[in-house]
């Protein structure tokens, strides 16, 4: 067991953003953007189970539950 993380399901990630777009309801908020990178990607993994490793990675929720997740490579960089 040492080593295997435990496996989440679909379901709550689903769940967790249905919580989330309620709360942006409450809000009167039509999109949420949330911003990613290697120190900073609780947030991010929370709603998606995403970690951007060595990148910044953005999510934008909009209220109707459509999501776009946009990620950065080094080759952008000037």
């Amino acid at each position: 067991m040492e080593g295997n993380l435990p496996e989440i399901p679909a379901s709550e990630f689903e769940a967790r953003i249905a919580s989330t777009i309620q709360e942006m309801a409450k809000r009167n908020l039509d999109f949420l953007i949330v911003f990613a990178d290697r120190e900073q990607f609780a947030n991010l993994a929370f709603l998606t189970n995403l970690d951007p490793r060595f990148e910044e990675a953005m999510l934008i929720l909009d209220k109707n539950g459509k999501r776009n997740c946009c990620w950065a490579t080094s080759a952008w960089a000037t």
